[in-house]
């Protein structure tokens, strides 16, 4: 997991500005399978943030994502 800010100007487009890696304290997954809880300490309002994975499913198939956000 990573946070950053963006520079604001008439431009689109900025790159990462404080951009910094967040760990991932714990992670829990509820009873059915179907959702998945984060902890990470210190996570707070950001502009950017992104969350990447790489694990395998029940059946053994690799699973990739990479989620992107705003937390306001």
């Amino acid at each position: 997991m990573r946070t950053w800010g963006l520079k604001r100007s008439e431009n689109y487009g900025s790159a990462h500005v404080d951009e910094r890696p967040l760990p991932v304290a714990a992670v829990d997954v509820s009873g059915d399978g179907r959702q998945v809880t984060l902890r990470v300490p210190g996570f707070a309002g950001t502009w950017c943030y992104s969350v990447e994975w790489a694990i395998r499913a029940a059946d053994g198939s690799p699973v990739k994502g990479l989620l992107h956000g705003t937390l306001h």
